[in-house]
């Protein structure tokens, strides 16, 4: 008979095997896809690339947002980094360098929460409440109260503080303040700062924009217009009416410049507005994360079959979406899941799936990349947030939607 005490040193003796290593897991950073015309995709070379690449030399980030010609990332300790094209000082460095094509840090600035970039500047919000911005000024978008004059590095917007959220349109930008009151600053000839005229060309200082209620949750700039999110999940919007933006189911360039609501549009919880289109991701009819567009759709960046003149479902986009992002003939939306689907112009690869030049059939999975916690669309090429794609995808393998 075994003793009870010799089967448990028996069992104790007994060899154990390791399981296989853990899986190595990688900080999300930045990924770029695109026109690298001015290196700004940030890979250190001027080669588009038709899938992802990853920008060199970047710490993990938390967001990126794509100018016209460069790129901006911000990182897990609240710096900014920035690449490519920095004809008006929109880098941030204060070099005079043309451009860069590698990522290099904005000195002096930190504490930084978010960051938006308009056409060629760049609007940043710290912890702290305070908005500092840089680059092209030509038309007040600094709101430093100089307009004509650029700057290429970052000081804070005088007298303004208490911001909680900022946005940037291609000449003009938007600040929300804790107290429920949006400002803007910039181009303003086509309504798109909601001034209630538009005799005024620009404003280079923060002006209130009235008549949107103390409950606004998002705002969003375009090109010449703006529009916003209110606490009970409706849309609002004003300036240069092309395509419907502002009034849907009309096509008349009209201005309006007081804020308007959009119809038949409601519980939506995040929006974007792109150069000719607006997007919003809504809760309706139980679907959390279904994306809507109105606007112009010429190259099908508001996905098949949509005319653009009313406000309907992009089709070919799983209702999972978190967050969408729309400028210049092309979209960019990440799922629940980490995947990121792209529609609309391919000329220079910017989709990141399907062959350069063509048009995909509707929204399309970029193929290899997951676990994206943001993505932003710009001009011609397309940045992520995401861990590294450590092997060669073959872009015409996407998964169609």
């Amino acid at each position: 008979m075994v003793s009870t005490t010799a089967m448990s040193l028996a069992l104790t003796a007994a060899p154990v095997h390791a399981g296989p290593p853990a899986p190595t897991v990688y900080d999300p950073t930045g990924l770029a896809w695109g026109d690298n015309y001015e290196g700004k995709l940030g890979d250190g070379t001027e080669e588009d690339r038709s899938s992802p690449v990853q920008s060199v030399g970047l710490p993990a980030l938390t967001a990126v947002s794509a100018g016209q010609g460069f790129g901006v990332g911000l990182d897990v300790d609240g710096t900014v980094w920035t690449w490519g094209i920095n004809s008006w000082g929109q880098l941030g460095t204060g070099s005079a360098e043309y451009s860069r094509a590698k990522p290099a840090q904005v000195p002096g600035l930190t504490g930084v929460v978010q960051i938006a970039t308009g056409r060629a500047h760049v609007v940043a919000l710290r912890g702290d409440g305070t908005v500092w911005t840089w680059g092209y000024n030509g038309v007040g978008a600094l709101g430093d109260g100089h307009a004509g004059t650029n700057r290429s590095w970052p000081e804070p917007v005088p007298h303004l503080d208490g911001v909680r959220q900022v946005a940037a349109g291609a000449n003009h930008s938007l600040v929300l303040k804790d107290d429920g009151t949006v400002w803007g600053f910039g181009k303003s000839g086509d309504g798109q700062l909601g001034a209630g005229t538009t005799s005024e060309p620009w404003f280079d200082s923060p002006v209130e924009i009235h008549g949107v209620g103390p409950d606004v949750v998002q705002i969003s700039g375009s090109e010449l217009s703006s529009a916003l999110v209110r606490g009970d999940g409706t849309v609002w919007a004003w300036g240069n009416n092309e395509c419907g933006l502002v009034r849907p189911g009309t096509d008349q360039n009209q201005v309006y410049a007081d804020p308007v609501r959009i119809p038949r549009v409601e519980n939506v919880i995040k929006i974007t507005t792109g150069d000719a289109n607006t997007l919003v991701i809504s809760s309706h009819d139980g679907k959390q994360g279904q994306v809507i567009g109105w606007g112009c759709n010429q190259h099908n960046e508001l996905g098949l079959h949509h005319d653009g003149s009313i406000p309907r479902p992009v089709e070919g986009l799983p209702a999972t979406m978190t967050e969408v992002s729309n400028r210049n003939y092309h979209t960019a939306a990440r799922s629940s899941d980490g995947t990121v689907w792209t529609s609309g112009s391919n000329s220079d690869g910017q989709l990141g799936h399907g062959p350069v030049g063509g048009y995909p059939v509707g929204p399309a999975q970029v193929p290899g990349l997951t676990g994206a916690v943001h993505v932003s669309a710009g001009m011609d090429f397309t940045l992520a947030v995401a861990p590294p794609i450590l092997e060669k995808i073959d872009p015409d393998k996407g998964g169609k939607g």
